[in-house]
This record gives C-alpha cells, sequence and structure tokens, in this order.
C-alpha cells in the first residue's frame, strides 16, 4: 500500500504541470483508487471523461463498477460522496448514450440506495442498449445479454412498488 501512496503522490504532483495528459490523469486515478482514495478516483474520473475528444479513452467500467459498489456498501453515510459519485455516473451516461454495461452499473448504484424508480428506469435504458444493437439477435452472447438484462428488469419491478401503468410505460 506505501507504493500506491507513493504514486499518488507522485502522480498528484504531476497533474499540476500536466492537466490535459490523460495518461496521468489514468494513472492518478488507478493509484488513487489502489489507496482508497474515492473522492479523487471520482474527480480522475471525470476528468478523463471530459478530455475523451483528445485521447478517445474508454470508460474504466471495471473500475465505475468496483467504485459504485464501495461507496453504496462501505460509504453510504457519506452523503457528499454519494452525491458526486450520482454526478459522475448522470455525466457518462449523458455522454455515453449507447453502452448498456454503464446503464447496469448505474442501476446498481440505484438498487443499493433503495431508489427503485431509478433502478428500472436504467434497467429500461439497459435493455433498450442491448437490442439496439445490430444483429443481436443472432449473436449467442447478445441473446443471454438480452435475456439477462430482462430478467434484472422484471425483479427491479417486482422489488418496487410499481403499478401496471408504469410497467406497461417502459
Amino acid at each position: 500500500l506505501r507504493d500506491y501512496m507513493k504514486a499518488y503522490f507522485s502522480f498528484n504532483e504531476a497533474i499540476k504541470h500536466q492537466s490535459d495528459n490523460w495518461k496521468i490523469r489514468e494513472n492518478l486515478m488507478l493509484a488513487s483508487l489502489a489507496s482508497n482514495k474515492y473522492k479523487d478516483v471520482i474527480i480522475q474520473m471525470e476528468q478523463l471523461l471530459n478530455l475523451r475528444n483528445k485521447s478517445n479513452r474508454p470508460v474504466h467500467l471495471q473500475e465505475l463498477r468496483y467504485l459504485v459498489d464501495v461507496i453504496t456498501t462501505d460509504h453510504k453515510e457519506s452523503t457528499s460522496l454519494i452525491k458526486s459519485l450520482e454526478t459522475l455516473l448522470l455525466k457518462i451516461s449523458n455522454t455515453i448514450t449507447n453502452n448498456h454495461e454503464i446503464f447496469d452499473i448505474i442501476a446498481n448504484f440505484y438498487f443499493n440506495l433503495n431508489n427503485y424508480r431509478k433502478v428500472i428506469e436504467y434497467r429500461v435504458k439497459e435493455f433498450r442498449a442491448i437490442i439496439s444493437l445490430p444483429n443481436w439477435e443472432k449473436d449467442l452472447k447478445s441473446i443471454k445479454n438480452v435475456t439477462d438484462s430482462s430478467n434484472r428488469l422484471l425483479v427491479a419491478h417486482q422489488n418496487s412498488e410499481a403499478t401496471k401503468s408504469d410497467i406497461y410505460s417502459c
């Protein structure tokens, strides 16, 4: 852990000199994550999202999923951390509108916070993103994604207090 802290401080110093360098930001994000500095991870993910036009780097889905799990289970009492993460997730979903994995992560975020209306909203978006892929019905992995997404949407409806009209409005 001490090496991660050294890396964190080194990258934090480097970013002061090259604030638009996505490589430094990415490494700072990873060092922050390894050092449990979650607020800094959120900041760096947001900055990386802002730099996408320069680097065309993908969103770090694995790290984002981990961040959602850690913050919504171990740090539920930190409302500022929850709010910062929610802002980041919404910014990501507004920037990248067709990635079903992002919608799955956001649905998990709201599920962990017991906000079932939002869970349903993002499960629907996840499902629609999958079925909007060309020729999804001809690819076995895509078919599995559709059925898994459908099952998650069903569970979300069962956990919520949704009415029939809510369900049909999806």
